[in-house]
């Protein structure tokens, strides 16, 4: 989820001020404090929301009364407290019970899980991911070693080639997904594109 902050942060702020979660204050202490910090010039708030146990996410979602919510996956981590990947499933999906109307979900679909999802408040959610079926997708993917990694994003605005300047695959689905939010604000490609290539490791 850091890594994934950290570069919808980076898109964003190629045209907007932005505020993002200071280090790893994702908990339900964490994010009350992250929000009283957020100030009137920032435009944006990348808000991380972590989870341990059952019914933590909604509190912490409703606190944040966010527009809109990013997923990447459908991991392990905390299994030990909820037991399955299919109750972290349906408990990551209770991030909605924080939506402001016209709520905006952004979710990997080439996590099973994920993919299974058809609406969020009547809203059909926006894919991302490596099959040219989803609206924002990549290809053409090359290692750049230490330099990072390359690939070809293609969106319903049009195309454009990055390099993400952190290496690993999974750096293009943080591209894809600072892609999808960069776009349901109004920005334009090469916005997008310099955001992505001005990314900062944690």
């Amino acid at each position: 989820k850091t890594t994934t902050r950290e570069m919808i942060a980076a898109a964003l702020s190629a045209k907007y001020q932005v505020y993002k979660t200071p280090g790893n204050s994702n908990s339900q202490v964490g994010v009350p404090i992250t929000i009283s910090e957020i100030s009137e010039k920032d435009e944006i708030g990348v808000i991380e929301l972590g989870m341990s146990e059952p019914g933590e996410l909604t509190v912490i979602a409703q606190i944040a009364q966010i527009d809109m919510a990013v997923i990447t996956n459908i991991g392990i981590t905390h299994i030990e407290q909820l037991g399955s990947r299919e109750n972290i499933y349906k408990e990551k999906m209770t991030i909605q019970d924080g939506f402001r109307a016209g709520g905006v979900l952004i979710l990997n679909g080439d996590d099973d899980k994920l993919a299974t999802v058809e609406s969020v408040q009547k809203k059909a959610p926006i894919f991302f991911g490596l099959d040219a079926s989803y609206p924002v997708y990549a290809d053409e993917i090359e290692s750049k070693g230490l330099n990072g990694i390359s690939c070809k994003i293609h969106t319903p605005k049009g195309e454009f080639s990055v390099v993400v300047p952190i290496p690993g695959q999974h750096m293009v689905y943080n591209a894809l997904a600072g892609t999808a939010v960069g776009l349901t604000y109004d920005m334009e490609l090469n916005e997008i594109k310099s955001g992505i290539e001005s990314l900062q490791p944690v």
